[in-house]
């Protein structure tokens, strides 16, 4: 009996000790980071004015984006993006095409000590909108997806990572971003 007291307090001490550098290699829990972003929208008029479509601008841009997440554990989190207003205007007529997103992911990583590779499934709100000649808008909801890799040395990271954004019948947002991170828990 002492034998088998022994072999599973032996058992439960090397559990621990797993635990540990476990949470030692990525300790964050929540996570939030910003960062500057190029944003391409192609097909803003098909959207907004099948009728016209040639007056719309293509949007490409540097804009930003921002997230937070929640990493419960080491190979999963949940994380909400926002992306800024991605907008571009025309030379003549003065039209202005522009889009935005809130998008909700299922984030999916590879893990090292240093570094991460991730996988984002998601659903976007987005409004794609329109000034000048022309005024229009238009809100949805559409799939999203996204492919990154991210190095942190403590609480501190960066993040560079490429997403769609399903906008309507449009082409979508395609972001690129280079992003810092920040680990507050």
């Amino acid at each position: 009996m002492r034998f088998i007291s022994c072999l599973a307090l032996t058992a439960l001490g090397f559990g621990t000790a797993r635990a540990e550098d476990a949470q030692q290699v990525h300790p964050e829990i929540l996570y939030l980071g910003a960062g500057i972003s190029h944003d391409a929208l192609g097909a803003v008029g098909d959207e907004l004015n099948p009728q016209s479509p040639q007056d719309y601008p293509d949007v490409s841009t540097t804009s930003w984006k921002a997230f937070v997440g929640v990493r419960p554990i080491d190979w999963f989190a949940i994380e909400a993006d926002y992306f800024g207003n991605a907008a571009s205007s025309a030379t003549s007529f003065g039209i202005r095409s522009e889009g935005k997103a809130v998008t909700g992911y299922a984030v999916f990583l590879i893990t090292s000590e240093k570094f991460d590779s991730l996988f984002k499934v998601g659903v976007d709100r987005y409004t794609l909108g329109s000034g000048g000649v022309g005024n229009g808008t238009e809100s949805g909801s559409g799939f999203a997806a996204g492919v990154g890799w991210q190095w942190h040395f403590g609480r501190v990271g960066m993040r560079m990572e490429y997403d769609l954004e399903r906008m309507g019948t449009t082409t979508g947002l395609r972001v690129v971003a280079l992003s810092v991170l920040v680990n507050l828990l």
